[in-house]
């Protein structure tokens, strides 16, 4: 079957709202919360990493959860968790400017990192999921992809710039005027059919998960997720500290 350009951007849409609520967070989160009641760096960073470190073992279970539920599998995951990520994105990057000791400025930002974070990986495990269920034709499957990523490139650039602008009200609207449009073109094509889901040929035990191949896998994977993080991370810091430039430039810099 081929799919119009209309539905396939209304599928591509929604990367838009999860790539904007992703790696951009990390740039805002040690500007926004540093020195906020005692709030050092390194505890902020400390809060990042085992907030990272739990979606490492949530991710796996939700992506279980999401294979066994009936019906449209997928939107089931998809709306709630894009509501969810709406509000808790607007809580963290809104904290209330009366916090009362370090302990309530800690529970704030590590509660609702865990929750943007969480409901951000629930929500993109449903969603690149789905493209396999609409058609298994590779060129179909290629339209939807390319329209999807296109639309995540765009978020990481937009978000990344307006977090080196301090614009985080700002991104908290976006986010929420981007949920409404995401929830309504997901459902708009919510008829579209999709394969039955087939069953896998082996069955997954602990030994399969960490044999010799998979470990050799997870290394490599893992070595490239260290290699695409830490630039993005540290550039902000770069850029403010060693090179003295504006946050303007900063921005400018980080959208290239």
């Amino acid at each position: 079957m081929q799919y119009s350009k209309k539905i396939i951007f209304k599928y591509g849409f929604p990367g838009f709202l999860f790539s904007f609520t992703a790696l951009p967070l990390f740039l805002v989160i040690p500007v926004l919360y540093e020195n906020k009641n005692g709030l050092s760096l390194a505890v902020v960073g400390l809060i990042l990493m085992v907030v990272r470190f739990t979606d490492a073992i949530t991710d796996p279970i939700i992506g279980r959860w999401v294979d066994i539920t009936n019906g449209h599998r997928f939107l089931k995951w998809l709306i709630p968790s894009i509501i969810v990520l709406a509000l808790g994105f607007f809580l963290l990057i809104n904290p209330p400017d009366d916090f009362t000791s370090f302990s309530h400025s800690f529970a704030w930002l590590s509660f609702f990192l865990l929750v943007v974070s969480i409901s951000n990986g629930a929500a993109l495990l449903a969603y690149q999921s789905w493209v396999l269920s609409i058609t298994e034709v590779p060129q179909q499957q290629l339209r939807f992809v390319t329209n999807r990523e296109i639309f995540t490139l765009v978020g990481v650039v937009i978000a990344s710039y307006l977090a080196t602008q301090r614009m985080f009200f700002e991104m908290s609207i976006a986010v929420f005027i981007c949920s409404i449009f995401s929830v309504f073109f997901l459902l708009s094509i919510s008829s579209i059919n999709l394969l039955p889901s087939r069953k896998a040929k082996y069955k997954v035990t602990l030994s399969s998960v960490i044999s010799k191949k998979t470990r050799t896998m997870f290394f490599i994977f893992g070595l490239n997720a260290l290699a695409n993080s830490i630039p993005p991370l540290l550039f902000i810091f770069f850029v403010h500290d060693i090179l003295n430039l504006k946050s303007e430039t900063a921005g400018l810099l980080l959208m290239v």
